[in-house]
C-alpha cells in the first residue's frame, strides 16, 4: 500500500517535468535574443565601435564590419530599453551616432544612423545625444520611443515617399549601405540639434536665392512637444550612385605628387598623370 501511495504522490512531478521538457522526447525550443544592424550615414560606418548599454548598465561590444554592418548573436541577460552607440573616425572626424531599442527578442534590427540619432536626442534627458547612463537610458519608455520615431517619420515622408521606401522605420528596416534605397535616403538626410529639438533638412535640395539654407525647407520637431509636425517642403532627389568610385578615384589621383598630376607643355595643352586622367572628360578646358 505505501509503494502505491508513494507512485501516485511522485507521478504528477515527473508529469510536470516531462510537459517542461517537452514531452515524451520532444526537444524545448529556446528563443536567444539578439540584434543586428548597419551603422551608416549615407556612407558606410566601417570598423565602427559598437556598444549595446541596456538599462541596468551592462554593456556588450563588436566591431562593425567594413559595410557598417554588425552583429549581437546572445544577448542573454540583456534588459530592454538599450542605447546602441556607434563611433568611428572617417575623414579627420571621429563621427558617433545612437539608436534607442525599446524591446529584446529574437533577429531584433537596430540600425544606427543619424535618423535614429534623430529619435535619441527627442527621448534622451539631456540637451544633445550622448552615452547615457543606465539611469537615464531606464527612464526612457517605449511609447516615448514610439512616438518620436512616429515624428521622424513624418518628418521624412516626401523623401521616403519620392524613393519608393513604402512602410521605413529608420531603426528596424534592414538595408545595405551601398547609395541606394534606405542608404540613399540617409545621403539626403541633414541633422540639426539643439537643446530645445532637432530640424531635419533634405541636404541634396536647391535652394532659392531668399532662402540662406535647405533649413529653410526642413521640419522642426520640439522635445515634448504635441504639435504637429511640419514634413521636410523640398523632396527633391539626387542620385549619388558613383560618388564612392569617384572619391576612390580621387584618393589615388593625390598619391601622386602635384608636379606630375598635370605636367603642362604650353599655354594650351597640358597631360594628366595615368590616375588622374579619368577624373576630367577629354577636351575639358577649365575656363574654356
Amino acid at each position: 500500500m505505501l509503494k502505491q501511495t508513494m507512485r501516485l504522490v511522485l507521478f504528477p512531478a515527473a508529469a510536470a517535468v516531462l510537459v517542461a521538457c517537452g514531452g515524451g522526447g520532444g526537444t524545448a525550443s529556446v528563443t536567444i535574443p539578439s540584434m543586428s544592424g548597419v551603422a551608416a550615414v549615407g556612407a558606410p560606418m566601417g570598423g565602427a565601435s559598437i556598444v549595446l548599454t541596456d538599462k541596468n548598465g551592462n554593456q556588450w561590444t563588436t566591431t562593425a564590419n567594413d559595410r557598417g554592418a554588425y552583429a549581437f548573436a546572445d544577448l542573454t541577460g540583456a534588459a530592454a530599453p538599450f542605447q546602441v552607440t556607434a563611433s568611428v573616425k572617417m575623414g579627420d572626424t571621429v563621427v558617433t551616432h545612437y539608436a534607442m531599442v525599446s524591446e529584446s527578442g529574437a533577429d531584433r534590427v537596430a540600425n544606427v544612423t543619424p535618423l535614429t540619432t534623430a529619435v535619441t536626442a527627442l527621448v534622451a534627458p539631456t540637451d544633445v545625444p550622448t552615452t547615457l547612463t543606465a539611469g537615464q537610458i531606464s527612464t526612457i519608455t517605449a511609447e516615448q520611443i514610439a512616438d518620436a520615431t512616429a515624428k521622424i517619420k513624418t518628418a521624412i515622408a516626401p523623401l521616403a515617399s519620392n524613393l519608393q521606401l513604402g512602410s521605413y522605420d529608420p531603426t528596424t528596416s534592414s538595408f545595405t549601405a551601398n547609395r541606394q534605397g534606405i542608404d540613399l535616403l540617409l545621403d539626403h538626410i541633414n541633422l540639426t540639434v539643439r537643446p530645445e529639438g532637432i530640424t531635419l533638412a533634405n541636404k541634396m535640395a536647391v535652394t532659392s536665392e531668399s532662402q540662406n539654407s535647405t533649413s529653410a525647407t526642413g521640419s522642426t520637431i520640439n522635445k515634448n512637444s504635441a504639435s504637429a509636425v511640419t514634413p521636410i517642403s523640398n523632396a527633391s532627389v539626387t542620385q549619388t550612385a558613383g560618388l564612392d568610385e569617384l572619391a576612390a578615384k580621387v584618393q589615388d589621383c593625390f598619391t601622386v605628387s602635384s608636379t606630375e598630376r598635370l605636367v603642362v607643355s604650353d599655354s594650351q595643352n597640358g597631360t594628366l598623370h595615368s590616375k588622374c586622367a579619368d577624373l576630367a572628360l577629354p577636351g575639358y578646358l577649365h575656363n574654356g
